[in-house]
């Protein structure tokens, strides 16, 4: 369906009317819908500026502050959906505030009921031509009130905004894991030891997400239900999970990592298990080892998995086969250097017994990067 063939996003949100079709609404800002209101603390303008990727555009600008064009979305409408948000994003020396988050992007607000509010964002910064980009959010069946914003918060530049459209992705696409994957009982849900995402702004800052080494991350990694290698991985968008999508642990260029992660519940019996893994910095020569999975069976038996940097674990940005570790992916980061993810595969030998957890140590040299888990 094309955007010009989607009712318009004035008549969704004013009128109350709902698409019969997956698209739930769209706006292509040729002008400034009444539903939308400018939402502007600090220094900042929210206009419709000719120049867009196609006809006129949002211009979202800041100096201070966060400067925001802010909508709520229907409950009725959109409650127990799982909705992409796709837009067309232009980018004009946006520099990152004092935090993670303070960026441009795309967000969503859920207001739950006696529960802390749920956000989910896509977030950049730089300068970049106009580049579709999409968050994904479930959105619950008892949220009170979901805000839509487009802009900058607590960061310096502009954002251009065009071609917006909310699709309904119910069934086809998951948040969290889930999808085709989860459904036929291979995926394992990394969300409740996931700290990172995959993507970054600021080199060496100290507080930057993924390795903390700007844009010379995994930004680029397709995401959704993916066969990669050898086994069928459920990758959650940018936006899942508060944006936390991929574990990092600690190295010896990265010491303020958290050392270990887990357990992480299983509960499963699995002939083999899958690791969409990488490392930064890792000596590949000395196939010493990088990280180590502690396998719980559910009679509390345990055995130590070790995976080698050069054999079972290789770098995000040295694309190559190694013994175990074949490459799933290869592309190139926001600055269009080489980066890639790899699969390791251990052989359980107890594939009788359910796998109740595992838990994952870094050694302490390399920095380990955890993508994906998945079983047969």
């Amino acid at each position: 369906m094309s955007l010009r063939s989607l009712v318009t996003l004035g008549a969704l949100l004013c009128l109350g009317l709902q698409a019969s079709a997956a698209s739930l609404l769209e706006d292509r800002f040729e002008e400034l819908n009444p539903c939308w209101a400018k939402n502007i603390s600090g220094t900042g303008t929210v206009e419709i500026v000719p120049g867009g990727y196609e006809g006129k555009c949002l211009r979202v600008s800041v100096t201070s502050g966060t400067s925001y064009l802010t909508t709520k979305l229907d409950p009725q409408a959109f409650g127990g959906k799982t909705i992409e948000i796709r837009a067309m994003v232009k980018l004009a020396d946006v520099k990152q505030g004092p935090q993670v988050y303070s960026t441009a992007k795309i967000q969503v607000a859920q207001k739950i009921p006696g529960a802390a509010t749920l956000n989910a964002a896509a977030r950049w910064v730089g300068t970049t031509d106009w580049q579709e980009q999409s968050l994904l959010v479930d959105v619950r069946p008892t949220a009170s009130e979901i805000i839509l914003n487009l802009g900058l918060q607590d960061a310096v530049g502009t954002a251009y905004y065009d071609s917006l459209v909310i699709e309904d992705v119910t069934g086809r696409k998951t948040v969290e894991g889930g999808g085709a994957s989860t459904s036929s009982g291979r995926s394992i849900s990394l969300a409740a030891v996931a700290k990172a995402g995959r993507s970054d702004g600021v080199a060496d800052d100290g507080r930057g997400s993924f390795i903390d080494a700007g844009m010379h991350d995994l930004y680029t990694l397709p995401t959704g239900a993916l066969t990669l290698g050898e086994a069928l991985f459920d990758l959650p968008p940018a936006g899942a999970n508060g944006g936390r999508t991929c574990l990092v642990l600690k190295g010896a260029r990265r010491p303020n990592l958290p050392a270990s992660a887990g357990p992480i519940e299983v509960n499963r019996r699995a002939k083999t298990l899958y690791f969409l893994q990488a490392a930064a910095w890792a000596d590949l020569a000395a196939q010493e080892p990088c990280l180590t999975y502690a396998v719980t069976y559910a009679d509390d038996q345990k055995v130590q998995v070790p995976m080698k940097a050069g054999v079972d674990v290789g770098n995000f940005d040295e694309p190559r086969d190694l013994a175990n570790w074949k490459l799933a992916w290869q592309g190139t980061d926001q600055l269009g250097m080489p980066v890639c993810v790899g699969c390791s595969s251990w052989t359980n030998p107890r594939p009788e017994t359910a796998i109740k957890s595992l838990e994952i140590a870094s050694a302490g040299k390399g920095v380990p990067i955890l993508l994906a888990i998945s079983f047969r």
